[in-house]
């Protein structure tokens, strides 16, 4: 009697080991899932991840950036189109 008491008691351990092992299974899944659909539902923000380069190399873009913008709605006149074009090549040339 005392043999099967001892067994039924191991059995049940081996069973509640198994069981939490499939609930924490279950409960990482939902996180997961979760998290999934979290990230699906944001939006791409307008900045970049550039690290630590990021500022300089935006501050040194701006002339480039705003060099397109025009006061009317016909698009950007071809002038400054050239001109931020021209500004960007001699930049590239400089090795900047």
């Amino acid at each position: 009697m005392h043999r099967a008491i001892i067994t039924l008691g191991q059995t049940i351990g081996a069973q509640a080991t198994i069981m939490s092992c499939a609930d924490s299974l279950a409960l990482n899944s939902a996180i997961l899932l979760a998290a999934v659909v979290l990230v699906a539902m944001l939006s791409k923000g307008t900045t970049g991840g550039g690290g630590a380069h990021q500022h300089r190399t935006a501050s040194r873009l701006s002339p480039f950036l705003n060099a397109n913008s025009s006061s009317d709605d016909r698009g950007p006149r071809p002038d400054r189109l050239d001109n931020a074009l021209q500004r960007m090549s001699l930049l590239l040339l400089e090795g900047a």
